[in-house]
Formats: structure tokens, sequence, C-alpha cells
């Protein structure tokens, strides 16, 4: 099977797991808000200026997704929060609004 383009970066070599990705910005932003959340000194500061910038990527990301790539990220997103409170992933049109 060949990779289609957007799955090839420049070298000719695979694109990383957009999936895999966004499941670890995913987990910073979810870090930032633990951070906030215990008031943790420079920790809380750091996480209030990263968060924004997270959650930006976090958004154009998963508008990069196909469908069963977004399928993937919605059912990693269900195991994280059978795990813990945690926050959705956004509609596209959500997505769009926070760039």
């Amino acid at each position: 099977m060949t990779p289609k383009r957007s799955d090839v970066n420049d070298d000719g070599k695979r694109a990383p797991d957009r999936v895999a990705q966004a499941l670890d910005i995913y987990r910073s932003i979810l870090a930032c808000h633990e951070y906030r959340a215990r008031r943790d000194g420079v920790h809380a500061l750091t996480a209030g200026l990263m968060l924004p910038c997270y959650q930006a990527e976090f958004g154009r990301l998963t508008l990069e997704l196909s469908r069963a790539e977004e399928s993937e990220l919605r059912f990693e997103l269900r195991q994280i929060r059978e795990s813990r409170q945690c926050y959705d992933l956004p509609d596209r049109a959500v997505a769009q609004d926070t760039l």
C-alpha cells in the first residue's frame, strides 16, 4: 500500500502517527489542568502559559485527522476518561474556533 501524500514528509519518510501525537498533547493538557488545580507555584504558572499552546495544537491536529484516525482517537480518549475525569475531543467546528 502506498502512503497518502499527507502521510509522507518532505524526506519521503512516513509522517509521525497523528493519533499518538494528539494523545501526547492531550495528556499534556490534562497535566496542565492538574498543575493549575493544585496551584503548585512555578508549575502552575508554566502550565497556565503552556495550556493555550497545547489546546491550539490539539485543535489544529484534530482538524487534520482522517475519519478513521478521529475514530481511533475518540476510542483512546474514552479509555482515558474511564480511568479519570477528562475533557472530550472537540467537534470540528469547535476546534476551528480555538485557532
